[in-house]
């Protein structure tokens, strides 16, 4: 009993050990596949976030003097930010009054960094009336004096005081009015991040490295070693002709055709036991021998005689009745098998047809 017991248990646990492994072995698999690169969501170099905007409330609030009027975009991007540009339409009259400020997921507890588009006093007077966008790239202009008409713009402190910080989180704009008579409208607001990674296909190739950075290609594909892949070059094997010309667009060579050459032999031969003379069109391309077109010629002293023109068949062979007692050769004519070769011409060996 104690030894069936030790064998029946071995047995089990061999099973079950079985099983496991088998387990093992199977979950990689699916792992890989779920987590391919062509599950990749696209991720743009540039993207703007914009929502629309509100009152600016005459100030000033309780306990201090100006009205706080916060207009917050939430991104969900955790990729690094790169550059900055900030926008928003807006139709205020007392220019010289009015501060607005940017914080980012950089500023945190502190309220520090930011980006202050413009500060109380800087302009002398006038409206703002219209859309107005601050980039650290727009020269050296700022709102200043009077007149400050709608366009681009330098912020009052840099922009890149935001930057080199992943973007998830909070990006608040503070529109500060020192104003007790005027109020006034921010009709919208937006943010223009661009990221030090992208992936603008999403096929999980970095737009730096991406030999087709619009056109999905993981496998980065490229038969001419360009500067372009297989999927976005309109000439993939390089050889001059466009794919839509090109009768052979993965394969580079010089014909007209765009297809490569291929040689052709044609052998001819005395079947005794059939009375029949066959004529066989061999080649490295199969196009090429099948529907060959054949011409059957008679040998004479002076100049031989044409006697017929057939296609071969598939295998390349045409058998021939022909009178007894002569010579015969055959001649191949050169062709064009569309996406395969330009088939070349071919002669074969004379042969004599004996008379019995």
């Amino acid at each position: 009993m104690r030894c069936g017991a030790v064998e029946h248990g071995a047995g089990a646990m061999t099973r079950r050990l079985v099983r496991a492994l088998v387990l093992l072995l199977l979950a990689p698999t699916a792992s890989i596949a779920l987590t391919g690169s062509s599950e990749a969501a696209p991720q743009p170099c540039t993207v703007t976030y914009s929502r629309t905007g509100g009152p600016i409330r005459v100030g000033p609030d309780a306990g201090k003097d100006h009205s706080w009027n916060p207009f917050t975009i939430e991104v969900a991007d955790s990729r690094q930010v790169v550059d900055l540009d900030i926008s928003y339409t807006i139709d205020f009259a007392a220019a010289q009054d009015l501060s607005v400020h940017l914080l980012g997921p950089k500023s945190g507890g502190a309220l520090v960094p930011s980006v202050q588009t413009l500060n109380r006093g800087m302009a002398t007077g006038g409206a703002l009336t219209g859309t107005y966008t601050f980039d650290d790239e727009a020269g050296t202009r700022k709102v200043s004096g009077a007149t400050n008409g709608p366009g681009t713009y330098f912020p009052a402190t840099p922009a890149s005081g935001l930057e080199d910080f992943p973007a998830v989180g909070s990006w608040s704009l503070w529109v500060l009015n020192y104003s007790s008579t005027v109020g006034g409208t921010l009709s919208s607001f937006s943010l223009t991040l661009t990221y030090a990674t992208c992936d603008t296909d999403g096929d999980g190739v970095e737009d730096k490295v991406d030999n087709c950075v619009t056109t999905p290609n993981a496998d980065q594909s490229n038969r001419d070693d360009d500067a372009l892949g297989d999927a976005c070059d309109l000439d993939s094997d390089g050889d001059g002709l466009a794919e839509a010309a090109d009768g052979c667009p993965t394969v580079a060579s010089s014909t007209p055709t765009g297809c490569p050459t291929a040689p052709r032999t044609a052998k001819l031969r005395w079947l005794d036991g059939r009375k029949r003379l066959q004529a066989t069109v061999s080649s490295p391309v199969a196009a090429c021998e099948a529907g060959a077109r054949i011409t059957l010629w008679k040998v004479r002293v002076h100049r031989d005689t044409k006697l017929l023109a057939v296609d071969a068949s598939v295998a390349g062979r045409y058998r021939f009745k022909v009178p007894r007692g002569a010579r015969y050769r055959v001649t191949v004519s050169s062709s064009y098998s569309p996406g395969q070769a330009e088939c070349g011409k071919a002669v074969s060996r004379k042969v004599r047809v004996p008379r019995h």
